[in-house]
């Protein structure tokens, strides 16, 4: 990010996936990826109460640390979503709010995941405010 300013690039909205959490885990590095806004698993940003805190789970539970908090989200919803399969066929535009994201099934049965999403502020992911991630005039084309 910092190279794109220096190098006289206009700022523009920046996508990058998940994979930008990797990052140093350190806030004062991390700061370079201010502004860039990733898909991300509501419950790893705090942004869903169904489940205790994403950090008191690691803790208790070894196996839903780092890269495994994202299969044990998938995994709540997974066994959430059992229970709310019929009403989801019948119920055109049901959706239920996930760890994972907004779940919803198409016409075919298949499960169709609308993710969170999260943004860089002061060198950590944060959750992204509504509507922040709608289109913005950039100017020039």
């Amino acid at each position: 990010m910092p190279q794109l300013a220096v190098a006289g690039y206009p700022p523009r909205p920046i996508a990058a996936t998940s994979q930008i959490l990797i990052g140093t885990g350190d806030p004062r590095q991390d700061r370079e990826l201010d502004g860039i806004e990733f898909p991300e698993a509501p419950w790893a940003l705090g942004r869903f109460s169904e489940l205790p805190n994403v950090d008191q789970v690691g803790r208790d539970l070894e196996s839903a640390r780092g890269g495994g908090a994202r299969l044990f989200a998938f995994g709540f919803d997974a066994y959430r979503l059992s229970g709310y399969l019929e009403h989801l066929s019948r119920s055109s535009g049901a959706w239920l709010n996930g760890a994972t994201g907004e779940l919803r099934l198409d016409g075919f049965g298949n499960v169709l995941r609308s993710p969170g999403w999260g943004v860089f502020s002061g060198g950590r992911p944060r959750p992204a405010l509504d509507g922040q991630l709608m289109p913005q005039d950039v100017g020039g084309e």
